[in-house]
């Protein structure tokens, strides 16, 4: 479980201190830096609460590392930076490539209407 290593990671990220997040959450300061380093947990609700705060996935607050998953808004389950770019250029083409006959397939069915969308 990763909660403890997550709280750290996401309130550094979200630039907010214990303090902060103590009065957000209506406890104790020294209360928060127990769940950072793991030594209680969270009822539920103060979970919700948290995952909410945070906007992340209760699930993903508890089970996945989510510093791992900084700077990488997409991508698959262990795929690197490199990879999860390539995947992007790669989409980025074929969008380009099916705009193209989208726009032909306009040009050809409605030329006024492609003219006035700037289709040329």
């Amino acid at each position: 479980m990763y909660l403890a290593k997550n709280l750290s990671h996401l309130s550094h990220e979200k630039r907010v201190n214990n303090a902060a997040l103590a009065k957000m959450l209506n406890i104790s300061r020294s209360q928060v830096g127990n769940y950072m380093t793991g030594t209680s947990a969270p009822k539920i609700e103060t979970l919700i609460q948290l995952a909410e705060f945070f906007d992340v996935n209760l699930d993903d607050l508890i089970l996945k590392d989510l510093s791992q998953e900084a700077g990488r808004p997409f991508g698959a389950e262990g795929e690197g930076q490199e990879e999860a770019d390539s995947t992007l250029k790669r989409m980025n083409e074929l969008l380009e490539q099916r705009v193209k006959v989208v726009e032909m397939a306009l040009k050809e069915e409605n030329p006024e209407l492609a003219k006035r969308l700037g289709i040329e």
